[in-house]
């Protein structure tokens, strides 16, 4: 849950700086990906660790994302889990 929380901080806080959608949007794609393998390496439970992040990044979003990229986002995940 640590290593989690950990990664959600470092890019919540590094996501601050980023200025254009389609990156804020690819990096929310790959955050997922670094936090359970970074879990699994750390022979800890990388789904755990995903979770972890999510919901720490979920509840900071509103603060460095835009409405219209938060929109956007919320898009580009519904097209990728194929509702």
């Amino acid at each position: 849950m640590v290593i989690g929380l950990t990664i959600g901080g470092v890019v919540s806080w590094f996501a601050r700086w980023v200025d254009d959608g389609p990156i804020e949007i690819v990096i929310s794609i790959l955050v997922p990906y670094a936090a359970y393998l970074t879990g699994d390496r750390a022979h800890v439970s990388g789904v755990i660790a995903v979770i972890a992040c999510g919901m720490y990044m979920s509840r900071k979003s509103p603060e460095y994302m835009s409405p219209q990229v938060r929109l956007q986002a919320a898009a580009v995940w519904d097209a990728l889990t194929l509702y």
